[in-house]
């Protein structure tokens, strides 16, 4: 199985970088998946064991997204 891993950050390079990657998959006969990567910031060693409140993750997703 061929697989063509596109990290995107949602900027307009990156919808560049996914459009060629799709056309050249189609050409080879892979398969594209994208990727994007945030940090979720901790304020204390237990915060990992806490579960985020959804609404802040919300807000961390959009902020992640902004050009």
């Amino acid at each position: 199985m061929k697989k063509i891993l596109v990290p995107v950050d949602f900027s307009a390079t990156a919808e560049n970088a996914a459009d060629y990657a799709t056309d050249l998959a189609h050409g080879i006969g892979a398969r594209v998946e994208l990727l994007n990567v945030f940090q979720v910031p901790e304020f204390s060693p237990a915060a990992a064991s806490l579960v985020w409140p959804l609404e802040e993750y919300k807000l961390i997703e959009d902020d992640a997204k902004k050009p």
